[in-house]
């Protein structure tokens, strides 16, 4: 499963809601199976989103299923995913107040489910961005998308048998093209006849080939160079990341695992992304700030205007936090809390070394020199600025003069000019 999010948003609301509903794919092929609303009003977001004044309208994005998962998922399953991720999409605001659809595409041997939202909190009528980067939700969204592949034994794109060995780069001259596609293909075959057995090896093999490897210290490529061209070859891909490589010694080790030990591993791995995904939600929640009330634990909006400053707890220690939470939550806020607390108070005390030390140096340097020493040093800067500042009056007198004097030649010129003309005229007349 792949949960992606579009880089659209500044356009027309009901053209993604058109594309989306309509009978023609992107290509403007016809689509063999029409679109299915799993959920929401399409037209109510439409019409939402082109009312906004917002730079951002809308989000939009695609759940995407491979062909097996697509062949495994049940509707219930479907449906279980659409919600979990409509909660993740309202987090803070809930699902009634933010004007969102699903909507399924079934016209390819994958499954896609599409999402669009209409940027705005109905309730407060303010701007609602449900996917904010700065704010934390692409760790957040990772979290939820590993454990809806963990609950729902999905395919995880992040498997190395799934990961794509090598990557083409089109911009690149059809000769490059063509070179770095037959030290991939040589490469593969002495890989498949167990002559590579490990990063090393793969950079000898290619040395045989005439490349040769650079200096490049990049642990998720390889470069080489090869006297035949003049610009170096960039090898990219899993067969070439040397976290891969790493991850082939425990493969053997996953695949002896028995049902009852892999189903104990996949239960443990759901219990763990399910902590992880209520810590980040709680980040989230506290991102948000004083829109959400503390009292209820962060989960109940608290309308705008309807509590003054004053009427606010302040948040003065850690006990003041939790204590307003449920039980069922304060030990992971608790948690992250602490953690924060330790690395801030981690970070200050490198700060005080640092200042120590730069005031340390800072006193022997003074030290070095008498006060006498000092008073003539600072005399010296004095005069030096002073000389500098008469070299500047001395350049601007020079080119004073070198005005004026072409200045006088113009007028010269001039008069002259004058002089022929009037000559010139009487000897006409």
């Amino acid at each position: 499963m792949i949960n992606k999010l579009f880089k659209r948003g500044r356009g027309k609301t009901s053209s993604a809601i058109d594309y989306i509903l309509g009978n023609k794919q992107h290509d403007g092929t016809d689509r063999p199976n029409m679109p299915k609303v799993m959920y929401g009003d399409p037209s109510q977001v439409a019409q939402i989103g082109d009312g906004l004044h917002f730079k951002n309208k809308y989000t939009s994005g695609v759940l995407s299923f491979t062909a097996e998962e697509k062949a495994r998922l049940t509707d219930e399953q479907l449906k279980a995913i659409i919600d979990s991720h409509l909660e993740q999409m309202t987090i803070g605001i809930g699902s009634d107040n933010l004007s969102i659809c699903y909507v399924k595409h079934d016209d390819h041997d994958h499954l896609e489910i599409h999402y669009v939202a209409a940027n705005q909190d109905l309730e407060s009528q303010k701007y609602f961005n449900p996917f904010v980067a700065t704010r934390g939700d692409i760790k957040r969204f990772d979290v939820w998308k590993d454990l809806m592949i963990a609950t729902h034994e999905l395919d995880n794109p992040n498997d190395l048998e799934r990961r794509q060995l090598f990557r083409e780069n089109n911009n690149l001259p059809k000769t490059v093209k063509e070179a770095k596609k037959s030290l991939h293909d040589f490469l593969s075959n002495r890989f498949d006849a167990g002559l590579i057995t490990c990063r090393q090896d793969l950079i000898e093999a290619a040395e045989e080939m005439g490349f040769k490897k650079t200096d490049s210290n990049s642990k998720k490529s390889l470069s080489f160079s090869h006297p035949d061209f003049k610009r170096n070859f960039r090898m990219t891909g899993d067969f070439y990341n040397e976290e891969s490589w790493n991850n082939i010694d425990t493969a053997p080790e996953k695949a002896k695992r028995t049902r009852a030990e892999t189903a104990a591993a996949n239960i443990a791995n759901v219990r763990e992304l399910t902590q992880r995904l209520k810590i980040e939600t709680e980040r989230t929640l506290y991102g948000f700030g004083n829109r959400y009330d503390r009292n209820t634990g962060g989960l109940e909006k608290v309308k705008l205007g309807t509590r003054s400053n004053s009427e606010r707890e302040p948040l003065n220690s850690l006990e003041s936090i939790t204590s307003n939470l449920g039980n069922n939550r304060r030990d992971s806020v608790s948690d992250f809390l602490l953690l924060t607390l330790e690395q801030s108070s981690n970070k200050l005390a490198e700060l005080k070394v640092k200042l120590s030390d730069l005031l340390t140096k800072a006193k022997r340097r003074l030290d070095l020199f008498s006060a006498s020493e000092i008073q003539q040093k600072t005399k010296a800067i004095r005069v030096t600025k002073h000389l500098g500042k008469l070299a500047k009056l001395k350049a601007y007198g020079k080119a004073e003069k070198i005005y004026r004097k072409q200045e006088i030649a113009k007028e010269n010129a001039q008069l002259r000019n004058e002089q022929v003309s009037k000559i010139e005229y009487q000897m006409e007349r």
